[in-house]
This record gives structure tokens, C-alpha cells and sequence, in this order.
């Protein structure tokens, strides 16, 4: 009796497994099962550039795979690679704009990634180009310095030899005088095509010549003639009819990606403000004043009274400025075409930038407030919440990250000021003027 209970008990047990078994076998197969399977995704944080370079590549507005149609204007364009999506064999790359605007997902094989280069991937070119800016700019990095300026570039040929297609939606184009020495990166919107049957062989025929140190153009390029001259005033191309005065490109001072306006986009008006200017007597009485509305800002936002004070005396020199009394900017926040047009006004004027080694003025455009307390109050609010491509862009200046003023103004050194000792000089500021009393 006992071993027929064990071997019944065996039986169940068996009986049972079968079923479930069988069971499972049923559920494998239907499709609510497939469908939980294929929505299942391995998520990994990329943080990095990447270029599409895949001619047929396919981008989606989901993982479910909805086609955006009109993509493929986005061939060799560089976002920021945000996130993959792994399932299988299949990655699937989370792309965003320079606004950080999601644009959607492409195969992981479709895109090269650059790492923290957001100038992106590099594409041969052979061409004959024509400067067209007056005054043009050769930078020798895409950090912003300059390799070679002068306006004895305007309407000289070069050979461009490659072209990168930047996250700011900007292209610039490798140049090289007839020599073969490089020139630098310049700006595509300073270049027209020259004379038909000037391209270059092949790309991959040229050898770079890549120095930095290549001798004045002077004589080394062609003149255009005058024929040529005349064709490239006359022709019907809006960017062809005059110069294009020389641009500076924000993400060069600053490493944030300005956006840009599309050709023939049309931008909302500015908002109407009423310009409320303080005048201060003297260095004193900005101190005072500007530290009482410091306080309750750099408190909102978990910062350092003592550096946004500082940093309001260094930039506004104590509200003397032309940007302060025109503009109530006391920080120097420059402007971004696309996203600031419907919360700021633009105040243009030359601003003097480190650039090689060296302070220059250059064009550029500013955000305009209605008084000074909301200049403090963007001052705050831009280092707590970083830039939209990475919100910890300014952590160093945290309280939360810096435990004193000091490291706190080293976080500002290479992202907020191009000038190498622009956290000395806070720090000199801040004890001439006991300015922790207010931390």
C-alpha cells in the first residue's frame, strides 16, 4: 500500500507536468506572449555624438518601428546618441537635436559615433571653393582658435578636402591653399563653388598637409577675375548677393550649441518688456545692491552668493558696462536664435572673447532683461539646470559638488568664460570685497 501510494504520488507529479508543460507549450505560441517578448529592450546610456553615414538609413519616432518619412534630409547630420536599445541582435540608437529635442531611432549601424566631438564625422571632399566673407576665419580646432584671419582671403580660391557636418547644424568645410598647406575649419555659409571644371580629381588623391602653422596666404591663392567676381555679386542666390559678415559660433566660446535658424524659417516676435535700468553711484553701492537679490537667488538654486556676485562685478564691471546699462546683462548670457526669441529680446554688440591665446572682438548677440534681478535670476537658473545636451554642465558650481567658493568658480572655467583665469579672478574678487560674508 505504501509503494502504490509512492507511485501514484510519482503519477500525479508526472500527470501535472506534463499539463503545465503542455500548457506552456499552448502559451508560447500566442500572440500576447510574442508581443510582451518584442517589446523588451536592453536600455544603456550612451552620452556621446554620432553622425548618420548610412546612405539608406531608416529612422523611427518609436521602437515599434513608425517611419519617419521625411528623414532622409538628415543623412550625415550629427546629434547626440543619448541612449541604445538592445533586443537580440537588433541596437537602435536615441537620437537628439541640438535643442535636445528627441528626433527618434536609427539603427545602431547607421551611425558613427564620434565620442564628445560634436563637430561629427568626417567627409571627404575634392573642391575648388571661392571665399566669400570679407573678413574670414580659419579656426585650427573646433574649440575655437584661430588659425588664420584676414581679409586678404576674400574672393581667393582654396581646396576644400573635407567637410563635417556639426551638431549645431552648422558645416564646415577642411581648407587648403594651392600648396597644400592647411588653412583650417571654415564656416560652408563663407564659401561658393568656383568656376566649373575646378573640382578636384579625387578625395582620395589629396595628402593632407595638416600644421598648424601654415605661412600667410598672400600670394599662394588665385585672384578670382573679374568675370568670376561679378558672377558671384550677381547671382540670384540670396547668400550670394553680398559678403556674409563674419559670424562667431557660440559653441567656439562657450561649448554650448547655439540653435540655428533654417533658411526662410520665420521667428516669433520678441517679447515687449518694460527696461527697467538701475544707476549705481558708486562700486559700493552695486555691491550692496546686487548681493541682496544674489542672496535669494544663489539660495533658490543651491549656488555660491559670494561667485554670482563676483561674477556680476567681473562681467559688468560693477554695471559700468555698455551690455549692462543697454541690456540689464550682467553675466553676459548670449542669445540663442530658435529657442530665446519667444522669452527674451536680442541686444547685438562686439564682445571680447579669449581665442588663441589672445582677447578679440567679435560679433555676437545677447539676451536683453527687463531689469537686473532677472539677469541674477538666468545667471542661477542656467548653472542649476545645465544645458539641454547635459544638465550637469555646470555641477561644478554646485554646493551640493563644491564644498567652497573656490571649487565652485573652477566649474566655471572652460564652459561658462574661455579666459584661463577667469576663476582667479573671482577668487580675487570675492576676498577684496569679504564677499563669503554673503555664502
Amino acid at each position: 500500500m505504501k509503494i502504490k501510494t509512492q507511485y501514484g504520488f510519482v503519477a500525479i507529479c508526472v500527470i501535472s507536468c506534463l499539463a503545465i508543460l503542455g500548457c506552456g507549450y499552448t502559451l508560447l505560441f500566442t500572440h500576447p506572449i510574442e508581443v510582451q517578448a518584442r517589446s523588451i529592450f536592453r536600455e544603456k546610456e550612451i552620452g556621446e555624438y554620432g553622425t548618420i553615414t548610412y546612405e539608406n538609413f531608416r529612422l523611427t519616432t518609436d521602437l515599434k518601428g513608425t517611419e519617419n518619412k521625411g528623414a532622409k534630409k538628415w543623412l550625415n547630420q550629427t546629434f547626440f546618441v543619448e541612449k541604445s536599445f538592445s533586443q537580440g541582435i537588433e541596437t537602435y540608437y536615441l537620437l537628439r537635436d541640438y535643442l535636445g529635442e528627441e528626433v527618434g531611432y536609427v539603427s545602431q549601424s547607421s551611425v558613427t559615433l564620434t565620442g564628445d566631438s560634436p563637430e561629427g564625422y568626417k567627409k571627404k571632399m575634392a573642391k575648388t571653393m571661392t571665399i566669400h566673407q570679407e573678413n574670414p576665419v580659419f579656426f585650427s580646432n573646433f574649440l575655437g582658435q584661430v588659425n588664420e584671419q584676414s581679409e586678404d582671403f576674400y574672393l581667393k580660391k582654396v581646396k576644400i578636402k573635407g567637410v563635417y557636418y556639426h551638431f549645431n547644424q552648422t558645416m564646415y568645410y577642411e581648407a587648403y591653399d594651392f600648396k597644400g598647406n592647411w588653412l583650417g575649419y571654415i564656416d560652408a555659409q563663407a564659401m561658393v563653388a568656383a568656376s566649373d571644371g575646378e573640382d578636384l580629381a579625387s578625395a582620395d588623391s589629396l595628402e593632407t598637409n595638416h600644421t598648424s602653422e601654415s605661412e600667410p596666404l598672400g600670394e599662394k591663392l588665385e585672384t578670382v577675375s573679374q568675370e568670376s567676381r561679378e558672377n558671384v555679386l550677381t547671382s540670384e542666390s540670396t547668400e550670394q548677393k553680398r559678403p556674409i559678415k563674419t559670424l562667431f559660433n557660440q559653441f567656439f566660446i562657450s561649448g554650448q550649441i547655439p540653435p540655428v535658424v533654417k533658411n526662410n524659417q520665420v521667428s516669433p516676435s520678441a517679447p515687449s518688456q518694460t527696461f527697467i535700468l538701475t544707476n549705481y553711484k558708486d562700486n559700493e553701492e552695486f555691491v550692496r545692491l546686487i548681493a541682496k537679490d544674489a542672496q535669494e537667488i544663489a539660495g533658490k538654486y543651491q549656488l555660491y552668493p559670494s561667485v554670482m556676485i563676483a561674477q556680476a562685478i567681473l562681467e559688468s564691471d560693477y554695471g559700468r558696462s555698455r551690455l549692462t546699462k543697454e541690456a540689464n546683462n550682467f553675466f553676459g548670457i548670449k542669445f540663442s536664435v530658435g529657442s530665446d526669441e519667444t522669452n527674451y529680446e536680442k541686444y547685438d554688440i562686439y564682445s571680447d572673447e579669449f581665442v588663441n591665446g589672445r582677447m578679440v572682438s567679435l560679433p555676437a548677440s545677447f539676451r536683453k532683461y527687463a531689469t537686473a534681478k532677472d539677469s541674477l535670476e538666468d545667471n542661477g537658473k542656467l548653472l542649476a539646470n545645465g544645458v539641454s545636451w547635459n544638465k550637469n554642465y555646470y555641477s561644478g558650481t554646485w554646493r551640493s559638488v563644491a564644498s567652497n567658493f573656490e571649487e565652485a568658480t573652477k566649474g566655471l572655467v572652460g564652459k561658462y568664460a574661455t579666459d584661463p583665469q577667469y576663476a582667479e579672478k573671482l577668487n580675487q574678487i570675492i576676498r577684496n570685497w569679504d564677499l563669503t560674508q554673503y555664502d
